[in-house]
């Protein structure tokens, strides 16, 4: 028997079950609407601050509530500090170029106390260090003058309180005290010379040593007496008492100690 072929099986009928959602389904179905976002309130712009001082303007010239230069007071103190500026550069251009060229010298308005004498003596040493301490710190000639004057002032103060007390030991040679120095120069400039004289008297600080030189004088103008080595020269001549040669007049004094020096020189005064 011949088989039959299968029939072919019928297509399946449609389903009527609800298939899965496709995309546009799914789109197309209504969604829940989002809440709405706050809108942002507007800030405050920023107070501007004010600057701050740069360190090169002095506080005093800065207005700090306005953060700004006080321009009419800066203006003023910078031009006072280039005037100042040019006025020291101006004076440094005149200063002596080299220490040596600083001059020693006193000012013109030095004055000495009376009866004191005094000389720069230049050839001391202090006087190169002086300069070279001049120049270095930038002293102008006046000044330099100046300090001179300062220096020469401490000695002559010395020499003021030597002559003070030269002038005391005067007065305790009584009234006749500076003739009585005077004699006893004459008398050793006579002797010695002029330059060795002046030296041995310029050693006689005090009364005594007066009264001790007045002493010396004696022994070469007066009488003779007994040592150990003999006897002294006899008396000169004419030698006056202490007495009466106090009554003498300057010129005779000086008259009367060269006449006893020239008689116990054995000569004669013209």
């Amino acid at each position: 028997m011949t088989e039959l072929a299968p029939s072919p099986s019928a297509s399946p009928a449609p389903s009527s079950a609800p298939s899965a959602a496709s995309p546009a389904a799914v789109s197309s179905s209504p969604t829940p609407s989002s809440p709405a976002s706050p809108s942002p309130s507007p800030q405050p712009s920023p107070t501007p601050q004010p600057s701050a001082r740069p360190s090169y303007i002095p506080e005093s010239y800065w207005d700090a509530s306005a953060g700004k230069v006080k321009e009419a007071e800066f203006e003023k103190h910078f031009n006072e500090l280039q005037t100042r500026v040019a006025a020291e550069e101006s004076r440094r251009l005149t200063l002596p170029a080299k220490p040596e060229d600083y001059k020693i010298e006193l000012p013109k308005d030095f004055k000495l106390p009376q009866g004191v004498e005094f000389k720069l003596d230049i050839s001391n040493p202090l006087w190169a260090q002086g300069q070279a301490w001049a120049q270095k710190h930038g002293l102008s000639q006046e000044a330099f003058a100046e300090a001179i004057a300062l220096v020469a002032g401490d000695r002559v103060g010395t020499e003021a309180q030597i002559v003070q007390a030269r002038n005391a030991e005067i007065g305790k040679l009584g009234a006749n005290g500076q003739a009585r120095i005077t004699t006893v120069e004459t008398w050793a400039k006579g002797m010695l010379g002029q330059e060795t004289g002046a030296r041995f008297v310029s050693r006689l600080f005090t009364a005594a040593d007066v009264q001790m030189a007045e002493a010396l004088i004696s022994k070469f103008t007066g009488a003779g007496t007994f040592r150990q080595g003999g006897r002294e020269p006899p008396e000169t001549p004419g030698k006056l008492t202490e007495e009466q040669y106090n009554k003498l007049s300057i010129p005779d004094r000086i008259a009367y100690a060269r006449q006893q020096t020239a008689a116990a020189a054995g000569k004669k005064v013209a």
